[in-house]
């Protein structure tokens, strides 16, 4: 009997050393750990995405942070103008066509913290302001606006400026008043000019403040809506005549034949007369002559031949100019137009200077 009793408690020390293992106690302390740690990371992930959410939340209801500028393409060079010192330049077809035309040129800079995506600009006008648009024209639900939108796709968080593409102009009537003047270059020759000026009458001769209003669209953000005023300067930038495409080319015997021959036996004359340069007190005299081939302006500045205009097959376009720059009596330069110069009669009233 006390053998057995002792075999039962030696099973009972084994049992017992079984499930008082430092093993078990072990495993049973590490899966504790392991799911201490699932359960960790659960918890900072919950709160990141949490934060994620809410931050996502935020953004979706901020508006997009968004920097306007101006801009002026000055041949192909790319630059930020202030707002309130914008120049019209008036070309030779604005001149003709009696109106100033300014591009609209909006640039824009995300200063937010991220890209944005589908973008899109809307450039509400006034209904009283002329406007030229390549943009796709909104239909606006109250009168007295027009509405272009404009796509630019993405804007990306950087320091620089993106361009707008140039597809709307402002177009203004101008009162443009023309004057002839007869110049004198450095050696003394004559040259026939037209003086172009704005009218006093025109309302854009003086200082103009135009308004119009921008809309921003970026996706997931709310629209972005402001206003955008630039002040147009009365100094318009005056391009007349237009600059002249020529090359110099070698003088020919036939040229100083013609420059030096007796013009006015060979061309009947159109038009003639004499008067003196008030600047210098020099004389000019001018002749307009013509024949069923050629038009030519001869024009003399004390007595000497200093300026022969040709239109060599009289469609009234100047071809080329021969010149005495030296005061030798002899040609030394000409130049060949190669665009299209209308010959204009020159007026005496013009050397009044």
């Amino acid at each position: 009997m006390d053998k057995l009793n002792s075999k039962y408690k030696e099973i009972a020390k084994k049992v017992d050393r079984l499930y008082n293992s430092p093993k078990v106690i072990y495993f049973k302390s590490g899966l504790s750990r392991f799911w201490s740690i699932i359960i960790i990371i659960s918890v900072v992930l919950g709160i990141y995405f949490g934060f994620v959410g809410i931050r996502n939340q935020i953004k979706q209801n901020s508006f997009p942070d968004v920097l306007l500028a101006w801009y002026e393409n000055d041949n192909g060079y790319l630059k930020l103008i202030p707002l309130n010192d914008i120049k019209i330049k008036l070309t030779y077809n604005d001149i003709l066509l009696r109106r100033a035309k300014l591009p609209v040129n909006i640039a824009l800079q995300n200063n937010d913290d991220e890209r944005f995506d589908i973008v899109r600009v809307e450039l509400q006008y006034d209904s009283s302001m002329s406007v030229i648009s390549k943009a796709r024209q909104l239909i606006p639900r109250k009168r007295g606006t027009i509405i272009y939108d404009h796509e630019i796709i993405t804007l990306d968080n950087v320091d620089n400026f993106t361009p707008l593409a140039t597809v709307d102009t402002l177009v203004f009537p101008l009162s443009i008043v023309m004057e002839d003047v007869i110049i004198l270059s450095k050696e003394k020759i004559p040259d026939y000019w037209i003086s172009t000026y704005i009218s006093d009458k025109d309302s854009l001769f003086t200082e103009r403040t135009i308004t119009f209003t921008v809309k921003i669209f970026c996706e997931n953000r709310p629209v972005l809506v402001g206003n955008m005023s630039i002040r147009i300067s009365p100094d318009f930038q005056l391009i007349y005549p237009p600059v002249l495409d020529f090359n110099k080319v070698q003088i020919t015997s036939k040229d100083i034949e013609l420059f030096n021959g007796n013009l006015l036996d060979r061309f009947k004359t159109i038009n003639h007369w004499t008067r003196a340069y008030l600047d210098t007190g020099g004389i000019i005299e001018y002749y307009f002559l013509s024949n069923k081939d050629s038009v030519l302006q001869l024009v003399l500045y004390d007595e000497l031949i200093r300026r022969l205009n040709i239109d060599s097959n009289n469609d009234r376009m100047l071809d080329y100019v021969i010149l005495d720059t030296d005061i030798d009596g002899f040609p030394d330069t000409k130049i060949e137009i190669l665009g299209l110069y209308e010959i204009i009669d020159w007026d005496e009233n013009a050397a009044k200077q």
